[in-house]
């Protein structure tokens, strides 16, 4: 599992938030500067096997003031029981679902169930892998948040600040 250590401030709190990994058996993978104001930290773990040790990791980057994404749902690990025993702030939809999407009329299904299921928990929605305006325009009828994906950007590993 891939958690998603919401956006933080360079300097302390990246330290911080590095320790508070290693405590929970996790360690950040990379950082990366967004408009050069802030930090977006990753953290990756074994899994969810242990759910209530992860929900005492998210409570404890909360208390650092960070927000936490639960990563690729839909898919894997992550399940409708993660929403209810985490107390995480948002929830990326696993790409595989939102890839091609304008051709699939099961994923189209499959994603709005899940934005409508995360707004009724009050969380915000990211779609990965979104690779085309078609996609962008059907992912933000359906209620998405925020996008992800290479019709917006390539990644870029060099850090801005």
């Amino acid at each position: 599992m891939t958690t998603t250590i919401g956006v933080l401030h360079p300097g302390e709190m990246g330290a911080a938030v590095g320790a508070a990994a290693r405590l929970n058996g996790a360690r950040v993978v990379w950082a990366s500067a967004d408009r050069g104001a802030a930090t977006q930290a990753r953290a990756r773990d074994a899994g969810l096997e242990d759910v209530e040790e992860c929900a005492r990791f998210v409570a404890r980057l909360h208390d650092l003031g960070c927000r936490v994404a639960l990563d690729d749902f839909g898919a894997g690990y992550t399940s409708f029981r993660h929403l209810k025993m985490l107390a995480v702030d948002m929830v990326k939809i696993d790409g595989s679902f939102v890839k091609g999407l304008t051709q699939s009329r099961d994923n189209q299904i499959f994603v709005r169930t899940l934005v409508d299921l995360a707004k009724n928990f009050n969380l915000k929605t990211v779609a990965e892998w979104v690779g085309s305006d078609e996609e962008a325009e059907m992912l933000e009828g359906f209620g998405i948040d925020y996008f992800q994906g290479f019709h917006f950007g390539e990644p870029d590993f060099e850090l801005k600040w």
